[in-house]
C-alpha cells in the first residue's frame, strides 16, 4: 500500500503499479501489511501488523504472572507459618518455597528475554514485565528473611 498525504502538493501522485489498486482508507481505520509513505514527515516504509496480532502480544500476563508467583510464594510461607508455629517443619517449607519462587522468577525472565528477541513483546509490556519481575524478586528474597532470623 502506498499513502501520499491528500492535499499535500509537495508530495507526488502515487506511483501507477500503486495506482490500479486504489485503496481508499479513512482516517484512523488500523491498516495490516506493508506500507510505503512516498513524502513527508513519515517517508519510509513500514510494516504493520494486524490488529490482533499487536492486541495479543499486548497483554498483561506476563506482568501478573511475576505477581502471581511471589503471592504463591507469600502464601506458602504464611501458610506453613500459621499450621507449624515456631517449627523446623515451617522454616523449611518457606526455605523450599523459596527456592522454588527464585527458579520460577528466573525461569520466567528468560521466557520474558525469548519473547522480546522473536518480536512478540512490545517494549512497554516487555519492560513493565522485567520491572515486576524485580519487584517479585525483591518480594520473594524479602518474605524469605522471617525463617532465617527466627529460627526455632
Amino acid at each position: 500500500m502506498v499513502y501520499v498525504e491528500p492535499g499535500n502538493a509537495a508530495c507526488p501522485a502515487a506511483p501507477a503499479s500503486a495506482a490500479a489498486a486504489v485503496k481508499t482508507v479513512q482516517c484512523g481505520s488500523p491498516v495490516s501489511g506493508n506500507i510505503l509513505v512516498s513524502c513527508g514527515f513519515d517517508k519510509g516504509s513500514y510494516n504493520a501488523p494486524s490488529r490482533t496480532e499487536v492486541e495479543s502480544n499486548s497483554s498483561w500476563g506476563p506482568v501478573l504472572t511475576a505477581f502471581t508467583i511471589w503471592f504463591v510464594h507469600f502464601m506458602a510461607c504464611w501458610t506453613a507459618g500459621e499450621i507449624w508455629p515456631h517449627q523446623w517443619r515451617a522454616n523449611a517449607l518457606a526455605w523450599s518455597a523459596t527456592a522454588g519462587a527464585l527458579l520460577a522468577v528466573g525461569v520466567h525472565f528468560g521466557r520474558l528475554q525469548s519473547l522480546h528477541a522473536q518480536g512478540k513483546l512490545p517494549g512497554w509490556n516487555y519492560r513493565f514485565a522485567r520491572g515486576a519481575a524485580a519487584i517479585a524478586t525483591a518480594a520473594v528474597l524479602f518474605g524469605a528473611l522471617p525463617p532465617i532470623v527466627f529460627l526455632p
